[in-house]
């Protein structure tokens, strides 16, 4: 209770600092009206309907401005997310943007489409639409990897994936770090969906701890761990089986094969 009155006596006394300023002609009452006159107006306002009617024009400007940067801020949230190409083009655009506040866009607004809805709306949007976009983008990115591969083994099939690169491993420790950094950003170039699937064949070394680490950090690899070592070919198979990509591309994690070389096999088809 006593703190209700210490903040009750504080903003009272702000009232009547501020209505005294006002009647001492410190401040304009046609830029800061006194609090007496702004609720003599919001009572009139109730009493006629003006402030009903101007509630509802407003709350309907809000919820179809904010509806509109959901159907289009999610989508380019998650397109955002899945493409590095995205994140380091439009991802940086609304990091820029979504910093201005909603009433930087008012005078563009006014200048492009004059005293219209069109213009309020267009200030919503631009308001809340990058908001939306980037943190759809950071939420799916944050999700972790575990719980992807979770709903990939109870059956969802995600976004459709273009290519998927198979990679049987046998002792490849030292390799597959600097591979999957290569074959990552050749395949970053392509613009398209791609997963990336390890095939450990019985390994003996710490290959597959590696992939397991790999796997953590990048949602589109997929690592498949054979019981022992059956054979390229067999884990080759093993891989073929899992993948979900249109274009199957085989590999050798050894390093022999150039991961660039992907892009201009995939110019050739």
């Amino acid at each position: 209770m006593k703190r209700f009155v210490i903040a009750a006596l504080f903003f009272a006394t702000l009232l009547a600092l501020w209505e005294l300023l006002v009647r001492q002609g410190v401040w304009s009452p046609y830029i800061v009206p006194a609090p007496l006159e702004v609720g003599r107006y919001l009572a009139g306002a109730v009493k006629d309907g003006t402030l009903l009617d101007a509630s509802v024009v407003t709350l309907k400007r809000l919820v179809l401005g904010y509806v509109f940067s959901l159907v289009a801020g999610v989508p380019l949230g998650l397109l955002n997310a899945r493409f590095q190409a995205l994140r380091d083009t439009l991802g940086l655009l609304g990091l820029g943007l979504q910093t201005l506040p909603s009433v930087c866009w008012a005078p563009l607004a006014l200048l492009w489409f004059g005293q219209t809805e069109t213009a309020m709306f267009f200030i919503v949007i631009m308001g809340s639409l990058w908001s939306i976009m980037l943190a759809t983008s950071e939420g799916v990115r944050n999700v972790p990897p575990i719980y992807a591969r979770a709903a990939r083994t109870m059956g969802s099939k995600g976004l459709h994936t273009w290519i998927t690169v198979i990679l049987p491993v046998y002792n490849e420790e030292p390799n597959l770090r600097p591979l999957h950094l290569k074959l990552d950003e050749s395949l970053r170039t392509l613009g398209r969906t791609y997963e990336i699937i390890y095939v450990d064949d019985g390994s003996s070394d710490g290959s597959l701890a590696v992939l397991r680490d790999l796997a953590q950090l990048d949602q589109r690899v997929r690592v498949i761990a054979l019981r022992r070592n059956y054979g390229q070919t067999a884990a080759m198979a093993a891989g073929i089986d899992a993948a979900k990509g249109e274009v199957l591309i085989p590999m050798d994690a050894d390093l022999q094969n150039d991961p660039a070389d992907i892009v201009r096999l995939l110019d050739k088809l």
